[in-house]
């Protein structure tokens, strides 16, 4: 059985979506790691989400700018706070990245 990379969220809400509207950052392991790297001038470019979808909406926005987006291994992080969850709060997370992703997908305002 293949191991997951990403919390349950990743796996079963936002890399299914990704996979099908924005397929070129389906290979990303870890898209909502919040772990991001860029320019300032970069940065400024971007409409920052006030939610669980801002590290999503980061790497979609980068990416439709046409600038060079890859994820970097940076070992191993070890963050269990995903277990500890109610069902309640990862549907609240899983809406809200994916309302991210289907408004940059021009899907919902």
């Amino acid at each position: 059985m293949k191991e997951q990379n990403g919390g349950l969220v990743t796996e079963i809400a936002t890399k299914p979506l990704l996979n099908i509207l924005f397929p070129e950052l389906y290979p990303f392991s870890e898209p909502l790691s919040g772990m991001i790297a860029s320019k300032k001038s970069i940065l400024e470019k971007l409409e920052f989400e006030k939610d669980y979808g801002v590290d999503i909406g980061i790497v979609i926005d980068i990416m439709n700018l046409k600038l060079t987006t890859e994820e970097v291994n940076i070992g191993k992080i070890e963050n269990m706070s995903h277990l500890l969850k109610t069902t309640e709060s990862m549907k609240n997370m899983s809406t809200q990245i994916m309302r991210a992703i289907l408004k940059r997908a021009k899907y919902v305002k």
